[in-house]
């Protein structure tokens, strides 16, 4: 699955090998595989700071789907921004 993953979704392929969205990024966790969430993380960390650590997820989450700057996080959701930054702490 983690070799295809560029040419096919994980929701299509759990549907078609009969395994669990979950079991599949347990597994990559435990393997030590990528962050998938590392970019994000980078750029919620670099807003968060140019603000002088005073945003909350609203804010960071406007900042980052409205900024040229963060183009390729246009779709980002303020719920997945509020994970990420309750992960950072």
């Amino acid at each position: 699955m983690l070799e295809k993953r560029a040419t096919y979704s994980v929701s299509m392929m759990e549907r078609v090998l009969e395994v669990s969205r979950a079991h599949f990024y347990r597994w990559l966790k435990a393997k030590g595989g990528e962050d998938l969430w590392g970019p994000i993380k980078e750029a919620i960390c670099a807003i968060w700071e140019e603000s002088d650590r005073r945003f909350g997820s609203c804010k960071v989450w406007t900042k980052l789907t409205g900024d040229p700057q963060y183009t390729e996080f246009a779709g980002t959701t303020r719920y997945h921004v509020r994970r990420c930054m309750a992960k950072l702490g």
